[in-house]
C-alpha cells in the first residue's frame, strides 16, 4: 500500500514539474525574475543590506509561486488527471506543490545567493524558512483557487498579490484613512493573508506568529485545492441518466 502511494506521489511530482517546464507562462515569469535581479544588481539598490535583498527575493518568490502554481490544476488535462487519481486527498496537492518547487525554487535560491551576499550568522534559518514558507503559502493558495477561477485569473491574482503585498497593514491603514468603511476590513484582511510583508517581518524579527500564519495558509491551501478539485468535478458531471 505504501509503495503504491509513494509511486503515485512521485508521478504527481514529475507531472507538476512538466506542467511548469512545458508552459510558456512560467518560463516568461522565470525570465522576468532574472531580469529583475539583473536590474537590481546593476542599479546597486536593494542589495545594500540583508533586509533589502530579502525583500527582492521574496518578491521573486511570490511571482514564481503564483505563476507556476496556476498551471498545476488548470482546467483541462491537468485538472482531469487530478480528480481521476485514486489516492488520499492530500496526495495531488502536495505532490504537485513539491514538483513545481523542484523546478522554480532553485531560482529563488539563486536570487538569495546573489542579492544577499553577506548574511549574518543568525539569518540563514530565518531567510530559508521565510522564503520557503512564503513560496509554499502563495503557491498553495493559487493552487486552490485555480480550478474555480481558471489558470490565467489565478496567476493574475497571485501576481498582483505578490506586488501589493509588500505594503504593511499600517500602510494600508494610512492609505484608506479617508474611507473608514473600507479601512477596517482591508486592514483585517491584510493582517490575515500570507502576504509579502508577513514573510519580511519573520525574516527581520523572527516572530513565530508570522511563520505560523504562512504554515497555516499552506495547509489550508492544500485542503482547499482538494475540495475545489472535487467540487469542480461534481459540477461538470452530467446529470444521472444523461451520461453517455
Amino acid at each position: 500500500m505504501m509503495s503504491g502511494i509513494a509511486l503515485a506521489f512521485k508521478s504527481e511530482v514529475v507531472l507538476a514539474a512538466l506542467l511548469v517546464l512545458r508552459h510558456r507562462a512560467p518560463r516568461l515569469a522565470g525570465l522576468l525574475v532574472l531580469t529583475m535581479m539583473g536590474l537590481v544588481l546593476l542599479n546597486g539598490t536593494g542589495t545594500d543590506t540583508s533586509e533589502d535583498g530579502s525583500r527582492t527575493v521574496l518578491l521573486v518568490s511570490g511571482v514564481l509561486a503564483s505563476v507556476a502554481g496556476s498551471r498545476l490544476l488548470a482546467p483541462g488535462a491537468a485538472l482531469t488527471c487530478a480528480y481521476r487519481v485514486a489516492a488520499p486527498w492530500w496526495l495531488v496537492p502536495s505532490g504537485r506543490l513539491v514538483g513545481a518547487s523542484t523546478v522554480t525554487l532553485p531560482l529563488v535560491a539563486f536570487g538569495a545567493v546573489i542579492l544577499i551576499p553577506h548574511p549574518t550568522a543568525s539569518t540563514p534559518f530565518l531567510l530559508g524558512a521565510g522564503f520557503i514558507g512564503y513560496y509554499a503559502a502563495t503557491m498553495s493558495v493559487t493552487l486552490a483557487i485555480t480550478p474555480v477561477v481558471g489558470a490565467s485569473s489565478a496567476a493574475v491574482l497571485g501576481f498582483l498579490t505578490a506586488w501589493f503585498g509588500i505594503a504593511t497593514p499600517s500602510t494600508m491603514q494610512a492609505l484608506l484613512e479617508k474611507w473608514p468603511v473600507f479601512q477596517g476590513p482591508a486592514v483585517l484582511l491584510w493582517n490575515t493573508l500570507p502576504l509579502h510583508w508577513r514573510a519580511a517581518s519573520w525574516i527581520r524579527d523572527g516572530c513565530g506568529i508570522d511563520i505560523l500564519v504562512l504554515g497555516v495558509w499552506t495547509v489550508a491551501g492544500m485542503v482547499g485545492a482538494a475540495w475545489t478539485v472535487a467540487a469542480t468535478h461534481r459540477s461538470h458531471r452530467p446529470p444521472r441518466g444523461l451520461a453517455t
